[in-house]
């Protein structure tokens, strides 16, 4: 029975070892989960521009992943721009921006991140060749100041 013990006894702290590395690097993530890059539908970017203030947002990303929260703000359009900040419901700190610019009739192009002042990564909005858009992580530590630090 003793070497039974023994061997359950090292599967979990493996285990436990593995969860705790695991939840490290998402923590570093204002999304929940960490990924080079994610994809995102041109409809999912242009349905946020639908709603109004204080609405709910449920974005799908990728296969599996998503970002819920409250529409923060919805610009009122200035020229061909429109801009909306959405908080997360995961997380108070992280916000996800995003900019729709209309670049001929009803054709738009959307830029925009997802930052979160307490994590080491950010999101940009970026667009392949063919129009397909994705989140792609970037290094935000150096993107963003502390404001403590001053000089």
């Amino acid at each position: 029975m003793k070497p039974f013990s023994s061997a359950l006894g090292a599967f979990i702290i493996v285990l436990f070892a593995f969860t705790a590395s695991a939840q490290e690097i998402s923590d570093k993530s204002p999304l929940g989960f960490s990924i080079e890059s994610v994809s995102i539908s041109k409809e999912a970017l242009s349905s946020v521009f639908e709603l109004k203030t204080g609405g709910r947002v449920d974005l799908t990303l990728g296969e599996n992943g998503s970002f819920s929260g409250i529409l923060m703000h919805n610009s009122s359009k200035k020229g061909n721009l429109n801009t909306v900040m959405i908080r997360s419901l995961a997380d108070d700190n992280s916000v996800m921006q995003i900019t729709r610019q209309e670049q001929e009739v009803n054709h738009f192009r959307y830029v925009g991140r997802v930052l979160n002042k307490n994590k080491e990564e950010g999101y940009k909005i970026t667009c392949d060749d063919e129009g397909h858009y994705f989140l792609t992580r970037f290094d935000a530590s150096k993107l963003i100041e502390d404001c403590n630090n001053t000089h």
